[in-house]
């Protein structure tokens, strides 16, 4: 058989192989939200299908399942953040320091008493924030939503989103830039927000036409990545139905630190320090936060946790780290080697068969023109 297919048939069956065990590794290692090594031990891990990573747990777990301010509330096998049930957890992600939650949506509807508000406010020492990947949005042809909200500091910010629009402008769009939908970006630091919906007087507009094809308007905060903007949700109860306050919400991605203060100062305080596992680090939160952890570059797991890091093989992990010859793991890295009698780089798949040192090499024939 030549080389060159030995060779393809051999890297076949490596790519197989390790696909194969990098499914099963993920598997076992990871709950799809870079969460591994999660919950204390003795400590409840699971909420209906949702892992509760270490420093999260459960109110009524015995004590040390969860730092000052991350205690989290199962009730029917599903999880909230908040023990108002205002905030469903979706998932944990501890490397980023981020919970992603389901959010009620304020909604004012002509035919209804009760404005339904969908108010947000987590204020567990200021280790909370809304993250800057959400944004606001008001929907409505007649609509101006207001966000008020707080900073750490009681510093007020207040902003409005405003939507107008007819009937005949709002057929067949899909795109949020004021006709029929508006968005704004959420500002760092937002520890608080509460919506309402103001009327412009200044804005020659026949409200009582206006409702009777755009029922009811809409504000929320929500991933700006999530949300699509349909026509449809100005002239039916489509998106109540499906997002309102009886139903699921939206999704909204809230920020986290484990504690306050800068990792210089932190790291000195033996007892209190959360990063716990010799081959975490501290790094500095984001979004007007404190600090956070992170295992370390080779390794994953839970930082907050006692040997809650782990070493990554990386050689079950072919398309991240790559190898397209002999892998052989080590604490914190691996080593990649071309395979015996080929040379190259193999981590940039062109091993090639090396020349025979036994083999002399060849030599030009030179004709002698003899005269």
């Amino acid at each position: 058989m030549a080389w060159s297919s030995l060779t393809a048939g051999m890297l076949f069956l490596l790519l197989v192989t390790t696909a194969a065990l990098t499914l099963k590794h993920s598997a076992a290692a990871t709950d799809g939200a870079g969460n591994s090594g999660l919950a204390r031990p003795d400590c409840t891990a699971m909420c209906g299908n949702i892992s509760i990573p270490y420093p999260f747990g459960l109110a009524d777990s015995p004590q040390g399942c969860f730092l000052e301010g991350f205690r989290v509330y199962c009730s029917e096998h599903v999880l909230y953040l908040a023990d108002d049930k205002s905030l469903k957890v979706l998932e944990f992600n501890l490397s980023r320091g981020e919970v992603r939650v389901q959010k009620h949506i304020a909604s004012r509807c002509d035919d209804e008493t009760t404005h339904h508000l969908g108010n947000f406010w987590i204020n567990r020492h200021n280790l909370f924030a809304v993250s800057t990947l959400n944004s606001f949005t008001a929907i409505g042809c007649a609509t101006i939503g207001k966000i008020h909200g707080m900073n750490q500091n009681h510093q007020e910010y207040t902003s409005l989103c405003g939507s107008f629009c007819s009937r005949d402008s709002i057929q067949n769009r899909t795109n949020c830039t004021g006709m029929g939908c508006c968005q704004i970006p959420i500002p760092p630091n937002l520890r608080s927000m509460k919506f309402s919906f103001d009327i412009d007087d200044s804005v020659d507009i026949d409200y009582s036409a206006v409702r009777r094809f755009n029922p009811c308007s809409y504000a929320f905060v929500a991933e700006a990545d999530w949300f699509k903007f349909n026509s449809s949700y100005i002239t039916t109860r489509e998106f109540r139905s499906q997002y309102g306050p009886d139903a699921r919400g939206v999704p909204m991605v809230v920020d986290w630190a484990v504690g306050s203060g800068a990792c210089s100062d932190v790291a000195k305080m033996k007892s209190s320090y959360a990063c716990r596992d010799v081959h975490s680090k501290c790094i500095e939160a984001s979004n007007g936060l404190g600090y956070r952890c992170i295992c370390g570059e080779g390794y994953d797991g839970n930082p907050y946790l006692d040997e809650g890091c782990r070493d990554i093989d990386e050689c079950v992990s072919p398309l991240t780290y790559p190898c397209y010859g002999v892998c052989n793991n080590t604490k914190g890295s691996y080593t990649c080697s071309c395979p015996q009698g080929t040379t190259g780089d193999p981590k940039k798949a062109n091993c090639t068969e090396a020349p025979d040192p036994k083999q002399p090499e060849p030599k030009l024939a030179i004709d002698k023109e003899l005269g």
